[in-house]
């Protein structure tokens, strides 16, 4: 549907008065509610979203100083959304709130993040006041955080400082990132202390905490989000929980006890067991883990943040660091002692008066943990009769606008009173630049937003599918904020983009996400097409991704997968379930790093903590890509700030790898060449038609280290899920494997015989067909010219995307399309290489991904080993798996599988 320009302004006058009646009738009614004739002074305040606007930046707390000494520095009133706050600024009102009217202030305002990450708020800090908070309170008091339990995990604390000053003295003379060595040791410390353990189980739980502490400190994650989280989190929670039940089982069977030292979980359950006096409510098992999870997130993130700021002060005095170094050493220098125990912490008077004034100036919450009163005050300072909020910055940036990387997405807050005009003169300019004559059908769009409203959920790809039947079916328009799009959704279609004008739509829309994490988008995906794409690729097939080079790689897939078998055959031997989303991502990473730079742990447990991060930004378009020409919002959202911290810390771990690279490469060692040192050889060569700068080198390993493990894990995931729901197929795939590798009598085998396996390659052609891993392909856009697309024309700047699943099954090309049949693919002659555009898992045409050869060699390694190895059965109470599908960077599953392997055969 075209607007004209007369009916675009009509509807232009007609929602603007709709909007604004409604929102001066909503601002009207939130005002009258919570009007008070006494309240403290404040900054002036702006219709809809009060004072948010006054927020703007990643440092709330030095914002709110500088207002607090302009309106009022003891108390100050701020409006944020439709919610009523105060900020105390001086001790005197800081009393007020703590002492005088505590029991008055001691709730907490409801926060969504917290309801769901902490299983409706049962745990401490965020627990609104009343019973449920009392006791556990009582319970941290005299049985979690006692003096003499913190006194019993003493040799803890003294064996991890004990590792870290022998790591510290192995890089004597060499720069250390004290910030990551510091995290590593109280995550050790808490983790021993809480569950008893310091590896295996808490290495996944950092990965869950760290997701979890972004969005605790305001991160805009939606409910799915949240619960995705939350499901991670319970699955190691359970773990954990779960040993601790089987070793305490075990303790009363042999002789009452295991003689392993009690830790927190511990103390949790036996409360939960024997549910000691402490009144109601129970503690349920949802106690327990809300419990543990938050002592685990505090225990790290104060102590380490307290001891960095520390250092850095004395660091930037020395007077101050010789004073302290001479009392440590004076007091412990007479023992003769490398290292010294706590029993004589009590003399250093002066380290006690540093880390008070480091907790002075750098407190390790700045804004504290939000209250809120829900009674009358009489005589208080402030006379309030409905809920007011004590700020901090968690709770004010959930309250400010931020962006989520969701792929279709428009800001919780969009700030009506100051943007709405503008926007909408905007959005009539740019309709009436881009307006074709005879653009593709679509559905109806609304002023402003366009067609966003019809993208809600997180499975875009299936509601996209929806839409083009019923205004497609081969190509649909959409309008995603200030951008056209095309959808294609049928081969014939999907020819004509990737074939038929291949060049007219080999370009890429900007990213903002791209453009700074990969330096200037210069990876090879987001890259824009001309001469740097074109070297890029000429790079990644003649180089990165050759025949030659993926086979020299055999090796190190052999060993890896040698190892994921031999830890599978440990948990088939103790007949337990074991998470394969977890042990496959593993394997990927570990086979994908050795690849890429050579190390499969060390620089790469922290690659993958940024990864984790990076994958999920880049799932699709936010709305500052969406509406390009406010260009404030990135900054004013917030996101731009948070990506460029993550580009500072993939940087960080990037600029290691390589220096250890050019390092080894000065000394003559050369060892097996890897991605990296592929890399470095063009960069010293030059031999391009464009260079080859550090930059480059970067954002292409970067890259190849997230496609590579994102696309292999979740293929191998969904080939074993449809395999384990469709018991024929398990069998089948079994039997050819053996057969063919039965005899060669060995535990392990190697790659050559795996062009003999045609049944399994049918069934990961089938996997791939279902689940390809990008279901919406990375988005095209055409720069140059008008497109004719049949009988349509696509105008200039129009982006398209190919919805690769919804071509994959089409109902017109495959028989029973929505069924898992691998037999199908016997009369039907495919190849990855694009020339069949009813099947496009990885796309066709110049913007195909390289690195197809390199996955599938994984892939299907990987999935022989599980078949010839194990027999696998559900875990009990399940029937079937769960398919259901989660939306990111790839199409992956929404929940972790868990199988239970059974051993067949000899295995390692």
């Amino acid at each position: 549907m075209i607007i004209s320009c007369s009916s675009f302004d009509i509807s232009f006058l007609l929602a603007l008065t709709i909007i604004l009646v409604i929102t001066l009738f909503i601002l009207k009614q939130k005002l009258s509610k919570t009007a008070v004739s006494n309240l403290p002074p404040g900054p002036r305040k702006l219709p809809i979203i009060g004072n948010i606007h006054q927020m703007a930046g990643d440092q709330p707390h030095r914002r709110l100083t500088d207002l607090a000494r302009k309106h009022g520095s003891d108390v100050m009133s701020l409006q944020l959304g439709e919610l009523s706050h105060i900020v105390i600024s001086t001790p005197e009102a800081a009393k007020l709130v703590m002492k005088t009217h505590d029991v008055a202030f001691a709730s907490r305002p409801y926060l969504l993040a917290a309801d769901v990450l902490y299983y409706g708020c049962k745990d401490i800090a965020f627990a609104p006041y009343g019973d449920h908070w009392r006791q556990m309170r009582k319970l941290c008091t005299l049985e979690l955080l006692s003096a003499r339990r913190v006194e019993s995990f003493r040799r803890i604390r003294e064996e991890e400082v004990s590792n870290l000053v022998a790591s510290l003295t192995a890089a004597a003379g060499k720069p250390v990132d004290l910030g990551r060595m510091l995290s590593t040791v109280t995550s050790t410390i808490t983790s021993r202390a809480a569950f008893g353990k310091a590896q295996e189980l808490n290495d996944d739980f950092l990965m869950v905490v760290d997701n979890i502490s972004d969005v605790l400190a305001g991160f805009s994650g939606f409910k799915a989000k949240l619960e995705k989280m939350r499901e991670a989190s319970d699955s190691v929670l359970d773990q954990i929980i779960s040993e601790h039940k089987a070793r305490r089982r075990a303790a009363v069977v042999k002789d009452g006890h295991d003689g392993k030292k009690e830790d927190l979980v511990d103390v949790l359950l036996n409360l939960q067991e024997n549910q000691l006096d402490l009144g109601a409510p129970p503690i349920t098992m949802e106690v327990v883990k809300a419990i543990t999870l938050e002592l685990f997130l505090a225990g790290i993130e104060t102590s380490t943040t307290t001891i960095g700021w520390t250092m850095s002060e004395i660091i930037n005095d020395p007077r101050i660091l010789q004073m302290v170094q001479r009392e440590v050493r004076q007091v412990f220098g007479s023992d003769g002692k490398k290292h010294f125990d706590e029993a004589s912490l009590d003399q250093l008077n002066y380290l006690d008066m540093v880390i008070a004034e480091s907790l002075r100036l750098h407190p390790p919450a700045p804004l504290l943990v939000p209250r809120e009163n829900n009674t009358v005050l009489v005589g208080a300072l402030i006379k309030i009769l409905v809920p007011m909020s004590f700020i901090t910055m968690e709770y004010l940036r959930q309250k400010m606008i931020s962006c989520s990387p969701s792929f279709f997405v428009i800001p919780f807050l969009l700030t009506f009173a100051t943007i709405l005009v503008a926007t909408l003169f905007i959005l009539k300019q740019k309709l009436s630049k881009s307006a074709a004559s005879n653009l593709p059908p679509g559905p109806w769009k609304l002023p402003i937003i366009g067609n966003i409203h019809q993208m809600a959920g997180d499975q875009p790809h299936r509601r996209l599918r929806d839409l083009a039947g019923k205004y497609g079916p081969d190509v649909m328009s959409l309008q995603l904020g200030e951008l056209s799009y095309i959808v294609i959704s049928t081969p014939e279609a999907a020819k004509l983009v990737m074939k038929t004008h291949d060049i007219a739509f080999a370009s890429r829309p900007y990213l903002l996400a791209a453009d700074i994490l990969y330096d200037g988008c210069k990876d090879i995906a987001f890259a824009p097409y001309g001469e740097y794409w074109r070297q890029m690729r000429k790079i990644c097939t003649l180089e990165l991704f050759s025949a030659k080079r993926v086979q020299s790689f055999h090796r190190i897939r052999e060993e890896e997968v040698s190892n994921l078998v031999a830890s599978l055959a440990r948990s088939a031997a103790a007949g337990q379930p074991v998470d394969l989303t977890r042990m496959l991502s593993a394997a990927t990473s570990a086979i994908t790093s050795r690849a890429a730079f050579g190390k499969a742990q060390e620089l790469t447990d922290a690659f993958m903590m940024v990864v984790e991060n990076i994958s999920d930004v880049l799932a699709g378009f936010t709305i500052s890509d969406l509406y390009p020409s406010l260009k404030f919002l990135p900054s004013l959202t917030g996101f731009k700030a948070k990506l460029e911290k993550m580009h500072k810390a993939s940087d960080f771990v990037l600029d290691q790898i390589i220096d250890e690279h050019k390092s080894r490469r000065k000394g003559g060692d050369g060892g097996k060449e890897d991605l990296v040192d592929v890399l470095l050889n063009l960069q010293e060569k030059q031999n391009l038609g464009v260079p080859i700068t550090m930059e480059v080198v970067k954002a292409i390993t970067l890259e190849i280290f997230l496609a590579g493990i994102e696309t292999s894990t979740t293929t191998i995931e969904w080939t074993m899920s449809e395999m384990m729901n469709d018991s024929r197929v398990l069998q089948k795939a079994q039997q050819e494997v053996r057969q063919i590798f039965g005899g060669d009598s060995k535990n392990h085998f190697d790659e050559t015989g795996l062009h003999r396996l045609k049944y399994l390659d049918m069934v990961i052609d089938e996997s791939l067909r279902l689940h390809p891993p990008v279901p919406l392909l990375a988005p095209r856009e055409n720069r140059d010219q008008e497109v004719g697309f049949g009988s349509y024309e696509v105008p200039i700047n129009t982006n398209v995307i190919v919805n690769a699943w919804a071509i994959n099954r089409d109902s017109r090309y495959w028989t029973d399309a929505e069924r898992f049949f691998p037999e199908r693919f016997i009369e039907c002659t495919t190849d990855y290489k694009g020339n069949y555009f009813q099947f496009i898992p990885f796309g066709a045409g110049r913007r195909m991904c390289p690195g197809v050869s390199f996955g599938l060699a994984i892939v299907k390694l990987i999935l022989a080993n599980l078949l010839f190895h194990f027999d696998w059965t559900l875990p009990d109470g399940q029937k079937s798996v769960n398919m259901t599908e989660s939306f990111g960077v790839t199409l992956r599953r929404q929940h972790a599988l868990h199988l239970i392997p059974v051993s067949h055969g000899g295995v390692p």
